[in-house]
């Protein structure tokens, strides 16, 4: 992973699920700078401080706000979007995210999926 800080936001309303995802990241000893959100409205407010490169995104969070949802991502462009699921979630709303998480995941597979985010990120806007 590159060692500029990257900023990212969980948008989780779980504290536990929070505190996991902050642990496993915390350790990987990368330069993270992480906030926590409980909605949509909180991550625009978040984000307007501090440009997420990548938000972890409970897909629950989105049910009936998928337009909301897709006029965000338009509007942060730049932004990775890895969806956090621990329950059944229609293909459909997982198919808007970059990647996904499952809560039964090992904190490996996470990392990975930090590091495919941000090297995609990095190709995009080389491009």
């Amino acid at each position: 992973m590159s060692r500029k800080i990257v900023n990212i936001i969980i948008v989780e309303t779980s504290q536990i699920i929070y505190e996991g995802i902050f642990s496993i990241l915390t350790k990987t000893g990368q330069p993270f700078n992480i906030l926590m959100a409980d909605n949509l409205s909180e991550l625009q407010q978040l984000n307007l401080r501090a440009k997420a490169d990548i938000v972890f995104i409970n897909p629950v969070l989105l049910q009936n706000l998928t337009k909301d949802f897709q006029s965000l991502r338009k509007e942060l462009d730049n932004t990775r979007w890895i969806g956090i699921v621990y329950t059944f979630i229609d293909q459909q709303l997982l198919s808007m995210f970059d990647g996904v998480i499952h809560i039964n995941d090992s904190p490996n597979k996470l990392n990975k999926a930090i590091q495919e985010q941000l090297s995609q990120a990095e190709h995009k806007n080389n491009n």
